[in-house]
């Protein structure tokens, strides 16, 4: 994502026929280059995608979603220097620079972030706004 030439339309393919989680894929640095702990649980939280969720069940709409989300954030931290997913002039109550990683509550809802090994990292959901694949209706 930090390269001027980066597409996220040529990483779609990939991605789609993976049949693991998403979290899994996008710490995968042989599918999507330079994504770090903090930016996979933050782009997930933004798109309401619970990191187990298979790769395979995502649209195109939302993985190109993600994908401007991933450009954005961490491009934002090259230039500033700094990993801060909260962008100034979010309404985050409490001034933190992270929505969900390393946090106790959800900066959304205020809900419990579940943290858990998801493939030897530490993965962080707010299991409301982010619910556990399949979603329950």
């Amino acid at each position: 994502p930090l390269r001027p030439d980066a597409d996220g339309t040529a990483v779609w393919p990939r991605l789609a026929r993976r049949r693991g989680p998403i979290g899994v894929a996008l710490m995968d640095q042989s599918c999507v280059a330079g994504v770090g702990n903090v930016y996979r649980a933050e782009a997930l939280w933004v798109h309401r995608i619970h990191p187990e969720r298979p790769c395979a069940t995502l649209s195109p709409e939302e993985w190109s979603g993600m994908w401007a989300t991933l450009v954005t954030m961490l491009r934002a931290g090259l230039r500033e220097g700094r990993i801060a997913t909260v962008r100034p002039g979010d309404a985050v109550p409490d001034g933190r620079t992270r929505w969900v990683y390393k946090q106790e509550r959800c900066a959304r809802c205020g809900g419990t972030v579940r943290r858990w090994d998801l493939a030897g990292r530490w993965a962080y959901a707010c299991e409301t706004c982010q619910p556990p694949w399949p979603a329950v209706s």
